[in-house]
């Protein structure tokens, strides 16, 4: 993908209504080139291509205002979504950009419209945003045959959601100046006028009895299960509200609801309300079952509604969340990592031949852990987070998890090697002390005339300690205590740390609850039942947490208690799929792994302040003025993602929205580190760490899901995701021929082409005709993998009636495949 601008569009940001600068819903864009052809491409702040599926990565107006005009990007972009009220039409190819004329058939729709409108990028286009209800549950476009104007031909497109709009705030005359609210089935009919076979005739009016009847209708409904059809089963209760009982869309939600509680797992309201409006929008015979009675259900026949088209003209449905069975998997964002870290990953990896993933998760542990309570980032006066990380590496034996988490750990285990000689040479000298002390003890207390106090007893060396691999909480309190600036558990296998809570509190959870404090560096107070004193109080207790386990031990050790109790979430887990061995010459350099040494010693150099009382504590640093906008847009697209989660996602999601800023202390203090020359302040952390630790964060919230569903599926679905896995690693290309040959669980006949099949029912992939050779033969069909978070820009571009500029345009696909803008 290459720039096919590379500079900045005219936005004229005052002319921009307030209702669309105060949501946040905003993203950047630029024109790139995608086989030779530009295509206006959305991005997020950090830099990823956006979705408008995805309000997690949705911006503010003011950041994606701050980042456009950093440059690299040419404009600004509204998403569309259900979150809004707004409907977006583009009139393509109905303007000459040199003169400002508007063809006259745009020109009578949008003096009917008469709501805000701009002019597209290009000046050939004019879009309109609209207060209104879409006449489509999906976008919808169509060419039209009028004369192309501004070298783009004529046509008009329609989005209520799952598009964004590029926007200039260059309005257009002689139309309102802001998004009015308007009736739009008039588009519909004047644009794509349906057939009489399709045209519907309006519910009458709902009555509470007619509720209640739907109401119980529904209730003997199979409940909707994720991966058996779950989508389906949804849509068709609300097909039955919708069609058969003749709800309006409030009463037919109304009803989905308590339907909606038996579901697995349950729907969140916006695709509730999604499926509702789909149903609404389906053509056919309505009103079977609205007056009558329970004893006459049986005698009236209900089709089994499903998301293939009812009729002709109908549209297909698209599910609002993802296939349940398989999360692709995604290789880690190493360019969110500043160097010499992400040179020394990349190059570890390669070396050892496995994932990014396995060095980047205990490296960024260790850089957390030199940083320590030395440093906390405020978020705001009653917020402050420190960089405190539990990472897991979750991966079957014999995947290069040891190699990779002994190469990251090295820099600190060397450190703890060289303080621990340092400890023995001060016992060697305190031995010696000591024996002077005894001996002069001894004769101070001969001496029945000495007047003089006792000798002083030399105090015993403390031994400076960086890192733990295998501790109860019980013998960690007086470790902490001597170490204040925290420790790392550093473990290869972090099962036996797991199955290690509570050995000796008879299970009653004190040890589990302690580690829930020491995640968020609060204070602990050990009782001990040996040792002096027996009680210990650790102001700062700070543990980080590094290592790898198997997927089974992790689902085994984990149990029910530590889902609930949160000690579960607080993991950042990684899980890459398993790869073949290669031998390779490739080695980490000498000077690489020397300058990671030098870096990590540079951060343990980073000191604390001291209290009034003399007690360590951390310097807290703030945001700059330009990092405070990005954060604020992650915590709000967060926290509109979260409300629709459940269960252990919901969990994990409670504790990412604190992860970016940890993360983002730690990207931000490595840059120090590191000497990086764009670094703006070391007691402010910038906009670019916040946009690198989002960007890490983001990351593990798809991690996250593909770990939590690979830890619950089942056989079937470990199959399928084990065959994705197989024709990724061959280039997400195979014939049915190839799979039977190269999977053994594949190999009766038939099996290997039915599990395609399914692959692609499920949205997966798709099959393919492949050309035949010059020497000709039967032609072959292909199945491809459907390539992950690929997302197009419609073709609809702001502007205005008089005076525009000129960027070059692009065309709009038919339609909507899963690939483009599609579901998550």
């Amino acid at each position: 993908m290459t720039s096919a601008t590379g500079s900045k569009s005219s936005v004229v940001r005052d002319n921009i209504p307030a209702v669309f600068t105060e949501r946040d819903q905003w993203v950047l864009w630029k024109t790139v080139l995608r086989d030779g052809k530009p295509t206006k491409v959305p991005f997020q702040l950090d830099g990823q291509e956006a979705k408008s599926n995805d309000p997690t990565i949705w911006a503010s107006f003011d950041a994606a205002w701050a980042r456009y005009q950093r440059g690299g990007y040419d404009g600004i972009g509204y998403v569309f979504s259900h979150y809004d009220p707004f409907v977006g039409v583009d009139f393509d190819g109905c303007r000459d950009p040199g003169t400002g004329k508007v063809a006259e058939w745009a020109r009578d729709a949008l003096k009917q419209l008469d709501s805000y409108s701009e002019v597209s990028p290009s000046g050939s286009g004019v879009k309109v945003f609209v207060q209104g209800v879409s006449p489509f549950d999906t976008g919808k476009k169509k060419d039209l045959d009028f004369p192309a104007m501004g070298g783009k031909n004529s046509g008009i497109e329609i989005y209520a959601n799952l598009r964004y709009f590029c926007m200039t705030g260059q309005r257009l005359a002689g139309v309102s100046q802001n998004p009015e609210s308007r009736q739009l089935h008039w588009l519909r009919e004047k644009f794509w006028p349906a057939s009489k076979q399709t045209q519907r005739s309006l519910p009458v009016p709902s009555s509470s009895s007619v509720v209640d009847r739907a109401r119980k209708y529904v209730a003997k409904l199979p409940p909707a299960i994720s991966g058996s059809g779950g989508h389906n089963a949804t849509f068709h209760a609300a097909c039955i509200c919708a069609l058969d009982f003749g709800l309006s869309q409030d009463e037919s939600l109304d009803v989905l609801r308590e339907f909606n509680e038996r579901c697995e797992p349950p729907w969140s309201e916006k695709e509730l309300l999604h499926k509702v409006e789909s149903a609404d929008q389906q053509p056919g015979e309505r009103n079977r079952l609205r007056d009558a009675q329970p004893k006459n259900w049986d005698n009236i026949k209900v089709p089994r509604y499903t998301v293939d088209p009812l009729a002709d003209g109908a549209e297909a449905i698209q599910p609002d969340r993802p296939v349940a069975r398989i999360e692709r998997f995604q290789p880690f964002p190493t360019d969110a990592l500043p160097e010499p870290i992400r040179g020394f990953v990349v190059a570890g990896a390669a070396a050892i031949g496995c994932d990014t993933s396995y060095l980047a998760l205990p490296m960024v542990t260790v850089l957390a852990s030199a940083i320590g309570n030395s440093r906390r980032i405020r978020l705001k006066q009653s917020w402050t987070a420190p960089a405190i990380l539990w990472t897991v590496i979750v991966g079957e034996s014999g995947t290069s998890k040891s190699p990779a988490f002994r190469l990251a750990m090295r820099p600190i285990l060397e450190r703890e090697q060289k303080a621990l000689a340092r400890h023995a040479e001060d016992m060697q000298q305190y031995d010696v002390d000591l024996a002077r002390y005894d001996k002069a003890m001894s004769e101070w207390k001969r001496d029945k005339k000495a007047a003089s106090d006792p000798p002083e007893k030399p105090e015993t060396p403390q031994a400076e300690r960086f890192v733990v691999n295998d501790t109860t909480v019980e013998a960690l309190a007086p470790l902490l205590l001597a170490n204040p600036r925290g420790l790392l558990l550093g473990r290869d296998e972090l099962a036996g740390w797991l199955g290690s809570f509570d050995r000796y509190s008879g299970g009653k959870g004190a040890d589990a609850s302690h580690w829930l404090s020491m995640f968020d560096g609060e204070s602990i107070t050990v009782d001990r039942k040996t040792g002096s004193p027996k009680t210990i109080h650790v102001p700062l207790a700070s543990i980080l947490i590094t290592g790898g386990i198997q997927p089974a031990i992790l689902h085994r050790a984990l149990g029910v208690e530590h889902r609930q109790s949160g000690l579960a979430a607080r993991f950042l887990l990684a899980s890459p799929p398993r790869k073949p061995k290669r031998w390779s010459e490739a080695d980490v350099a000498s000077e690489v792994e020397a300058e990671v040494g030098r870096l990590v010693d540079r951060l343990f150099d980073l000191q604390p302040t001291v209290d009034d009382d003399g007690h360590q504590k951390p310097v807290v640093v703030g945001l700059t003025p330009d990092a405070k906008p990005a954060w604020e847009a992650y915590y709000n697209s967060h926290g509109r993602e979260q409300v629709d989660l459940a269960g252990e996602l919901a969990a994990a999601w409670s504790k990412l929205e604190g992860y970016a800023a940890r993360l983002a202390l730690v990207i931000h203090f490595t840059r120090w580190a590191a000497d990086d020359p764009t670094l703006q302040s070391a007691d402010e952390v910038d906009a670019a760490s916040i946009e690198a630790g989002v960007k890490l964060a983001q990351w593990f919230k798809r991690e996250a899901r593909r770990v939590y569903s690979l830890l619950g599926e089942s056989d079937d679905d470990r199959d399928q995701r084990r065959l994705v896995e197989w024709i990724d690693r061959r280039g997400g290309e195979v014939t049915a021929r190839e799979v039977r040959m190269g999977c053994r669980w594949l190999r009766e006949a038939d099996a290997a082409e039915a599990a395609l099949n399914e692959l692609a029912k499920n949205g997966i992939g798709g099959w393919r005709d492949a050309p035949t050779t010059a020497k000709g033969g039967r032609p072959t069909r292909v199945f491809h993998l459907a390539t992950p978070s690929t997302v197009n820009e419609t073709p609809i571009d702001p502007g205005e009636f008089e005076g525009s500029v000129d960027v070059d345009s692009v065309d709009t696909p038919e339609t909507q495949s899963d690939d483009d803008w599609g579901e998550l």
